[in-house]
């Protein structure tokens, strides 16, 4: 209950009309209440909300990054809880209950990573991203900094390198947007919102695709808010690795889905126009109806094709390899 005790008493400071610190205030406390009841991922997206908005105190920031780690730990992104903790070490080295919180993450986290590669067949060849690693890292040093340019080139490395990282895609989109680079910024967002999931860089590449919608054509990519999922690349089954077919199939999984949240996100959209037009006194023009619905149609088209690339892929793969068939 320390994060939820160390915010009501900044709330009770805060006397003056001060937007941005209170909503910052309300998301932590928010969080820590959806932490309580067991739901992880809301916690995650509070917290995250709070942290980056950069209004929390110092006491506040750490406690935030303790219980978001406790929720990613929740969410079994043990990795991720790792970080957190060592955000909060940095800004209170002597405190030994996070500090255990770490070395409990970590264990797990290394256990886990094992866990996956024996299921992976063999050692997985992790090179790019560890490449890319340092540039990202740098890349986020200098995003928190506010250093938009430096942060920019470091990430465009970075992603060179390990293209589908969903949290360096969306800080690169958004060093973009703070330029005023707004059509090159779709891709990385895109991407964003495809491989962040559920992720605090995820909801944020969400809101942000909400917030640029008006100044995007549909073609673009984002239709009322909602972006459209980019489809993977075609493996040659024939000559690629078992660890690249999974990773191909993981790519499919991960397009289908994000497929499928689109289609409701514009279904949703229609339905939201449609509701304040009649409200209004009228009837949505028929035109714009079409423009969007079209988006489904070829988002329905992109998914069948997807699917028949990876199947016939799998097939190739399997023929070549009798002994390490892939269902």
């Amino acid at each position: 209950m320390r994060l939820i005790a160390a915010l009501l008493t900044a709330t009770l400071l805060v006397m003056t009309p001060c937007a941005s610190f209170a909503s910052a205030v309300d998301d932590a406390n928010a969080g820590m209440d959806a932490l309580n009841a067991g739901d992880y991922a809301k916690a995650v997206q509070l917290f995250a909300r709070a942290l980056h908005s950069k209004q929390l105190s110092s006491a506040d920031a750490e406690s935030a990054y303790v219980e978001r780690g406790k929720a990613y730990l929740g969410e079994h992104a043990n990795k991720l809880a790792v970080a957190d903790f060592d955000h909060a070490l940095k800004l209170n080295p002597d405190d030994q209950e996070v500090a255990t919180l770490r070395a409990q993450a970590q264990d797990t986290s290394d256990t886990s990573a094992g866990a996956t590669n024996s299921e992976r067949d063999g050692t997985e060849d992790a090179s790019t991203a560890a490449a890319a690693k340092p540039h990202f890292e740098a890349g986020y040093t200098d995003w928190q900094k506010g250093d938009y340019a430096d942060a920019e080139e470091q990430l465009k490395q970075g992603l060179i390198l390990d293209p589908y990282n969903a949290a360096a895609n969306y800080y690169y989109a958004d060093c973009l947007v703070r330029r005023g680079d707004i059509p090159d910024a779709v891709l990385p967002l895109r991407l964003a919102v495809q491989y962040g999931g559920d992720s605090p860089e995820g909801q944020m590449a969400r809101d942000a695709a909400v917030q640029l919608a008006p100044r995007l054509a549909p073609v673009q990519g984002v239709a009322m808010g909602c972006a459209a999922p980019i489809a993977p690349p075609v493996v040659d089954g024939a000559t690629t690795s078992r660890r690249d077919i999974i990773e191909a199939r993981d790519r499919m999984t991960i397009y289908m889905n994000a497929s499928d949240r689109f289609q409701s996100c514009i279904q949703n959209g229609l339905e939201n126009a449609r509701n304040q037009a009649a409200q209004r006194g009228y009837t949505l023009d028929p035109r714009l109806e079409q423009k969007y619905l079209g988006q489904n149609v070829l988002n329905n088209q992109n998914k069948q094709m997807v699917s028949a690339q990876f199947s016939s892929a799998r097939d190739e793969y399997n023929a070549a390899h009798e002994r390490s068939q892939i269902p």
